[in-house]
């Protein structure tokens, strides 16, 4: 495990939560039950983590542009999120990226992401 890696693994535990390291290698936490994923840089020296929510709602046929539409209100009016429909067009995620320049901002930031990518399954729902 690198060492930016076990900061975020150390800090979520901090934080309370039980994350996990998932077959890909990447960080895995289940929380109101979804799973949340950080990926993050494989050098050191890049201070970069994605906060993943995967398809955390679902697209029902016929109602492709109103997903979208949903998803680009998200992403213009929220800070730091970015919605988006899945490839296969049958889903909606969310992620929130983080560039950091000091370690003691981990928790903050990591809170923030959180609170917003939840935030959006509340806005998605009401679309």
């Amino acid at each position: 495990m690198e060492k930016n890696q076990k900061q975020i693994m150390k800090v979520l535990k901090d934080m309370g939560y039980k994350p996990e390291i998932d077959a890909d290698g990447d960080i895995c936490l289940y929380l109101e039950m979804k799973h949340f994923y950080f990926f993050v840089a494989e050098t050191e020296e890049t201070k970069y983590v994605n906060l993943v929510l995967p398809q955390f709602a679902p697209i029902e046929e016929g109602e492709e542009v109103l997903a979208l539409a949903t998803c680009n209100l998200i992403t213009r009016d929220m800070k730091i999120v970015k919605t988006y429909i899945e490839r296969t067009h049958d889903s909606i995620s969310a992620s929130c990226e983080i560039i950091y320049t000091a370690e003691e901002a981990h928790k903050q930031n990591i809170t923030t992401c959180l609170e917003a990518t939840r935030f959006t399954t509340t806005i998605s729902s009401r679309k």
